[in-house]
């Protein structure tokens, strides 16, 4: 059976409406490892040697996380700096990652119109995830990603809107975990 690991970024979890439904809906499955890197690493100090090992024995490795001003969290850029490094995933013996699948799965807060019209699609915003999947030599899949997603009073007051549209987003991770591979 294909091992998963899902890296979670998401400083703010237990205020999550999306994030949680989504990652609730990955931690059904018997095979997914969910690592929540803000909870685990709640100083920024990572355990490298542990985050590598478990990579290397996972066969998809999913990104979870809120859109944060056009970026990642900066939880994840740590990991991502400490984690995947020379020797690991690229450089001199650092052919861990390759072949394995590689997935980049987003919520945006803000609505799809914010994302284009003159302005940068997402797909644009994260190339350099989509860079770095192709740099260690790992499968990149299509991104999976939700608009519209911050429930905020006042804003957006539609939670189940937010709600409705997290459970698609879990239902379209999972057939992509199911039939890859």
């Amino acid at each position: 059976m294909k091992k998963v690991t899902v890296i979670l970024a998401h400083p703010y979890f237990s205020k999550s409406n999306a994030n949680a439904i989504i990652v609730n809906s990955l931690k059904e499955l018997e095979n997914v490892n969910l690592r929540h890197i803000d909870s685990i690493y709640p100083n920024g100090k990572i355990d490298i040697e542990a985050e590598q090992k478990i990579l290397s024995e996972s066969d998809m490795i999913i990104f979870q996380f809120p859109t944060f001003w056009y970026n990642v969290p900066a939880s994840l850029k740590n990991w991502i700096d400490n984690v995947l490094a020379y020797g690991f995933a690229f450089g001199a013996n650092g052919d861990k990652l390759k072949g394995k699948e590689f997935l980049v799965s987003t919520t945006i807060g803000g609505p799809e119109a914010g994302y284009s019209s003159g302005n940068v699609t997402i797909e644009e915003l994260f190339v350099n995830l989509k860079t770095l999947g192709n740099f260690t030599g790992m499968k990149n899949l299509p991104m999976v990603k939700s608009y519209g997603m911050a429930f905020i009073p006042g804003i957006n007051e539609d939670l189940e809107a937010v709600q409705q549209n997290a459970k698609a987003q879990a239902e379209t991770l999972i057939k992509l975990i199911n039939n890859s591979k």
